[in-house]
């Protein structure tokens, strides 16, 4: 196995094939610059978890104007917690909520040259094709070996433990996690199924449109998932 880096991703040159219903393609984990994962497959680049708190205390330690009062405000919304003290029915403390869309794609800017957040079909495309792909030992093995941060990992091992994933999307929370800014062609929204406890809902995911919320309105349920890859509209 080998590495290298370009626009701030690490690359790991260790293909491996997995099979979707819809034919075998190529998946392959890479690193983000804060060393958590992304799933490259079927043409499309994403980060596999939404983006941790830990992840945006990195962007907010960069000069860019957002001051420690505003994270107090945010995290007022949906309070911190450490992987370490985190159980299974808070595990939605560990990520970014309560930001808007601009400052969820500021976030993205800042991750790679080309981040942004994922359009509508863009989503739901990637969430439909972890859920058919079983996670594995194999799969398991090598997404713990992709070269993430030891906090990345910690974070991971966390939620294999809370959730026992029986594919992907279980993992990557599409399912038991937030609702994550998307855009479409008649504006933005929020796609995904949280735990019920956390925000009532019925939602289908992997088909829905998104739930309407305003571009500007702080919501403890609202976090973000970065795209890397120009837009397609």
């Amino acid at each position: 196995m080998t590495e290298n880096k370009s626009d701030g991703v690490t690359q790991i040159q260790d293909l491996n094939s997995f099979a979707f219903s819809n034919g075998w393609v190529h998946m392959q984990f890479v690193c983000d610059k804060t060393g958590f994962p992304l799933v490259v497959a079927n043409g499309l680049t994403l980060s596999l978890l939404p983006v941790t708190k830990l992840q945006f205390e990195r962007f907010l330690s960069e000069p860019l104007g957002l001051s420690s009062i505003w994270y107090q405000q945010v995290l007022a919304l949906n309070p911190r917690r450490t992987v370490r003290t985190v159980v299974n029915s808070e595990r939605e403390r560990l990520f970014i909520t309560g930001v808007t869309f601009q400052e969820a794609g500021d976030f993205a800017n800042w991750l790679h040259p080309h981040g942004r957040l994922p359009q509508q079909a863009e989503w739901q495309n990637f969430a439909v094709g972890l859920k058919q792909t079983v996670f594995s030992r194999i799969v398991e093995k090598q997404l713990l070996s992709c070269g993430m941060s030891e906090a990345a990992t910690a974070v991971l091992k966390r939620l294999i433990g809370f959730i026992k994933p029986a594919n992907m999307a279980e993992l990557a929370l599409i399912r038991g996690g937030l609702l994550e800014w998307v855009s479409h062609r008649q504006g933005y929204g929020g796609l995904g199924a949280p735990r019920p406890a956390f925000f009532s809902n019925t939602f289908d995911p992997y088909h829905d449109q998104p739930m309407k919320h305003f571009a500007d309105e702080r919501s403890p349920f609202y976090g973000l998932r970065v795209l890397v890859g120009e837009e397609t509209f």
